[in-house]
């Protein structure tokens, strides 16, 4: 499974528990401004791979089933893994109500995946404890 749809499905399963958070975004660093994903995350794919990822392309080089290219893909690995970031709110705002922060896809097979939430306090004053 591949590192989108493993991001996605986190996405989809924290909205569905927290429906009051709508909106959906990560910080793209070629605006240099917040890019919202469609609130189905219909553009949660492939096609924004650049923006769902962290890494440096100067830099950065990934395996492939073909050897020599090292460019990145949906299925490619990394030594290091790749990193994302989420920010989930209730609206276009500059303050999120979660953060999600998801690393994984390292081409070891002892590299542990790991799942960061970071909740605003608001937020978790007004959430139900049961959620928590």
């Amino acid at each position: 499974m591949t590192l989108s749809i493993i991001a996605k499905n986190i996405v989809v399963n924290l909205k569905n528990i927290f429906s009051d958070l709508k909106m959906v975004s990560i910080w793209d660093d070629s605006t240099n401004s917040k890019f919202y994903f469609e609130n189905n995350l219909a553009n949660f794919s492939v096609q924004n791979l650049d923006k769902i990822l962290i890494y440096n392309p100067e830099e950065d080089v990934f395996q492939n089933d073909n050897e020599q290219d090292k460019n990145l893909y949906e299925n490619s690995k990394s030594w290091i893994g790749f990193n994302t970031l989420l920010y989930l709110s209730k609206d276009k705002s500059e303050t999120s109500d979660l953060s999600i922060n998801i690393t994984q896809g390292a081409s070891e097979k002892n590299k542990t995946a790991l799942l960061i939430l970071n909740f605003l306090m608001n937020f978790l004053k007004r959430s139900q404890k049961i959620f928590l």
